[in-house]
């Protein structure tokens, strides 16, 4: 009797260890599967944007097709892409400081532009981060700004320091009345941002 309690012991206890590892294996295929699907449908997402890369900074990004990009710096030295109500729109600036070669020139920057906004009655912001954008020093700041000609904006910018002195600052504006409707699209092209050698 014992013998045969020992025995449908261990085929119960077979039985579990099997039943366990088969659902701990279909749960990993599951949150695979889950971020597959994910990745495809951000991918998706840009699938029908324009990519725009310019040689000139050494950088590329995407935006929707029905967006423009505006590349002659007429009026601002800046790179400007707009959605077709000029309700929304990105703008990125690149451009040498060479406080940023110095040692802790990337504080003190960085530093500067976070009393800047503080002291900014216009700007409320939300969120002032440090941090890093791959291997470049960086800082994220958004929130709310005020202009007095078109009223209240939420915006979202991010500072990039590169090693050899170059900022690169990519800005984008919402009008707050319609920051629902633009949110996601302006964090996706902000997302496609990418730097590269020239």
């Amino acid at each position: 009797m014992n013998k045969k309690n020992l025995i449908l012991s261990i085929i119960v206890l077979v039985v579990i260890l099997i039943g366990g590892l088969f659902v701990y294996q279909r749960s990993r295929e599951s949150k695979e599967e889950a971020a597959e699907k994910e990745e495809s449908v951000s991918e998706d997402k840009t699938a029908d944007w324009q990519t725009y890369k310019s040689e000139k900074y050494g950088y590329q990004i995407k935006f929707p097709s029905d967006w423009t990009m505006d590349d002659s710096q007429e009026y601002y030295p800046v790179d400007a892409i707009t959605n077709p109500t000029e309700e929304a729109m990105v703008y990125i600036s690149v451009f040498q400081d060479p406080r940023l070669l110095e040692p802790g020139g990337v504080e003190t920057v960085i530093q500067e532009v976070s009393n800047l906004f503080s002291q900014d009655l216009n700007h409320q912001i939300e969120i002032f981060e440090k941090g890093l954008l791959g291997d470049a020093d960086s800082y994220v700041a958004a929130g709310s700004y005020f202009d007095q000609y078109q009223g209240e904006w939420r915006f979202k910018e991010i500072g990039i320091y590169l090693k050899d002195g170059v900022v690169i600052n990519v800005r984008a504006n919402i009008k707050k009345q319609v920051s629902g409707l633009y949110g996601e699209i302006i964090d996706t092209i902000i997302d496609s941002f990418q730097s590269f050698e020239k």
